[in-house]
């Protein structure tokens, strides 16, 4: 959100007063106290062909982050409810992230090395047994959207609430 005004205190006065109103907004719609915060009020001065400051816009970020999905889709919609109320408050494209990935982690590099053995074992043939590994390597892990043509790419999809995550694994394994 951004006010214009003649002067700083014109323009954080009608600042203070819209974060007021966009929080009442929030927490109407669901957001807890918590998941709200407001980021540091920046200021630029609007100056004439002169030089001389004419007016000053300040502008502040709201960030609502929450881990209740179900919960969020109302306040999606506060939006839409400030403008007709000629509230400057325009939202940005939500942004879900996984925040599991540490705990995934072991899970899925161990299901990656099984799929590699296998792998291998089948480029080898029945005529040739796999032996120990010689050496396992994690490489990249992809958190990506399902169908996404980035699959795979490194890229971490936060556009979308489903999410498919991979790991490449590299293994060199001795054969016996």
């Amino acid at each position: 959100m951004a006010s214009t005004q003649s002067t700083t205190s014109a323009a954080l006065t009608q600042l203070n007063g819209w974060t007021a109103q966009i929080r009442r907004a929030l927490l109407a719609a669901g957001a807890l106290s918590d998941e709200i915060s407001f980021g540091t009020i920046n200021v630029q001065p609007n100056e004439l062909a002169t030089g001389a400051v004419a007016s000053f816009t300040m502008n502040q970020t709201v960030t609502v982050q929450s881990s209740r999905l179900p919960a969020m889709q109302r306040v999606l919609g506060v939006s839409n409810l400030l403008l007709a109320e000629n509230i400057p408050f325009i939202a940005d494209q939500p942004q879900y992230t996984f925040n599991g990935l540490k705990k995934l982690r072991p899970a899925l590099t161990s299901e990656a090395a099984a799929n590699a053995r296998q792998r291998a074992q089948a480029a080898l043939g029945k005529h040739v047994q796999l032996g120990k590994p010689i050496s396992i390597t994690v490489g990249q892990v992809s958190v990506d959207a399902p169908g996404s043509v980035n699959y795979g790419s490194g890229d971490f999809n936060t556009s979308s609430i489903p999410k498919v995550v991979s790991v490449v694994v590299y293994a060199t394994y001795a054969t016996g």
